[in-house]
């Protein structure tokens, strides 16, 4: 489980009847979803950059919407000590 700052917990879970592939599998999951949401962040800004340069606002605009979500879902919290 991941916490995410003020959107609650994101779980990832994988059933198996191993606990360390299934620990595994869903830590493999979690990285992979941060990967994916810093690839799609990086694509968004490249294509922001583009429909700036093409005049092209209303482009713009829903790019910088979906990067707002990217956002709000790729903002987690630390947690020192219990």
């Amino acid at each position: 489980m991941v916490e995410v700052k003020g959107r609650g917990i994101s779980e990832f879970s994988s059933i198996s009847r191993s606990i360390m592939y299934s620990s595994f599998v869903a830590i493999l999951d979690a990285f992979q979803f941060y990967i994916n949401c810093e690839r799609s962040f990086d694509v968004l800004i490249a294509a922001l950059t583009d429909a700036k340069q093409r005049n092209r606002y209303d482009i713009a605009e829903q790019c910088k919407f979906r990067l707002s979500k990217i956002t709000e879902a790729n903002t987690y919290e630390k947690k020192y000590g219990n």
